[in-house]
């Protein structure tokens, strides 16, 4: 059975289709940023972009696949010893 969050990823991505687009670091992206991630590969590529940046600066980086709920327990244990916890929703996207 398909989550709400999927049904609705599903909807956004028929409005907005764009292929696989190359992109990294040093250049900008060439067409609209909804566009670019309505593709999930490039959505994921994006993101993993992100989290090797964050982990080379020493943050933990944790993503949440489908139970945001995960997400928000794994940021309260981190928040026990840490000093700044920081959770980025879809929303961002």
């Amino acid at each position: 059975m398909k989550s709400a969050k999927s049904v609705e990823s599903i909807r956004r991505t028929k409005k907005y289709i764009a292929g696989y687009v190359m992109f990294d670091k040093s250049i900008s992206a060439p067409m609209f940023q909804e566009k670019i991630l309505s593709y999930d590969k490039n959505k994921q590529r994006f993101i993993n972009m992100f989290r090797f940046k964050f982990q080379k600066e020493g943050f933990i980086v944790k993503q949440a696949e489908e139970d945001a709920d995960y997400l928000i327990k794994s940021a309260l244990e981190i928040e026990k010893w840490s000093q700044c916890v920081v959770v980025v929703g879809e929303g961002w996207f």
